[in-house]
């Protein structure tokens, strides 16, 4: 098959305009989780310091949670000295912690409908207190 020099350039045009349309959408998408995000991370936190006390409630175990700076959390089982730091970056905007065991980034993505925020642990969507459980349970033991 034979492109003429018209085909050519149609085709040459019409992947600029995908490439256009993928970036404004990816820059949209940007400007509504910068918009969100602050917020989910206040409800994050939260989440953490409530499940906390939930734990320090029924359990011999102590945990403290701290929040001296606006972008960072850390809970600290004071029986093992064990820590999770969690420290949220709003120029991403994603989560990155460090457990005694693992480490990693919790990214958001958008439902949708572009509306809501989701938090990412991977290719999986969590809510905020599966993800304080898993915070918790890795400073326990």
């Amino acid at each position: 098959m034979v492109l003429s020099s018209r085909d050519l350039i149609d085709s040459i045009n019409a992947e600029e305009e995908r490439r256009y349309v993928e970036s404004y959408r990816f820059m949209e998408e940007q400007k509504i989780k910068k918009a969100l995000a602050p917020a989910q991370w206040e409800e994050f936190k939260q989440t953490l310091e409530d499940s906390v006390r939930k734990t320090g409630a029924v359990s011999p175990v102590i945990i403290s949670f701290e929040s001296d700076y606006p972008d960072e959390a850390v809970l600290r089982n004071q029986r093992n000295g064990r820590i999770a730091r969690l420290i949220y970056n709003p120029d991403v905007p994603c989560v990155q912690y460090q457990t005694p065991t693992k480490s990693g980034t919790y990214t958001f993505r958008l439902n949708t409908g572009g509306t809501i925020l989701q938090f990412m642990d991977g290719a999986r969507p969590k809510l905020t207190g599966e993800l304080a459980y898993d915070i918790i349970r890795t400073i326990l033991h």
